[in-house]
């Protein structure tokens, strides 16, 4: 789906997760003069200042399967690539599930409790 990349981390950010693909699958970055922990699971999200994702977490399979008609339509994708790209539009995935409870963590909006 891109057609750019980061090809290596930010000074001051903290890679989160890599790929043969892509190293850079996503990376965050603290607060300048914040001591970086030793894993990203001893971080609170408080103290994200930016949070970055290679994929789109916001994506549903309506979305993903838009784009790549269109990118097919255009000759950006070939048929093979645009078939790959529709049968994984219905893997499981944790975009909204866990992405997006960090994403709203790191904005300081806290879950609801019921």
């Amino acid at each position: 789906m891109h057609r750019d990349h980061v090809p290596e981390v930010p000074t001051a950010c903290r890679l989160l997760a890599s790929t043969p693909v892509a190293m850079n699958q996503g990376f965050i970055r603290y607060p300048p003069h914040h001591p970086l922990p030793d894993s990203v699971l001893d971080i609170s999200l408080k103290d994200i200042q930016i949070f970055t994702v290679q994929g789109h977490p916001e994506f549903t399979k309506s979305i993903v399967d838009t784009i790549v008609d269109a990118r097919e339509a255009a000759g950006v994708f070939d048929k093979a690539t645009a078939e790959g790209a529709r049968e994984r539009s219905t893997w499981r995935n944790d975009g909204v599930s866990v992405i997006a409870k960090v994403i709203w963590g790191v904005l300081g909006v806290a879950p609801e409790t019921s």
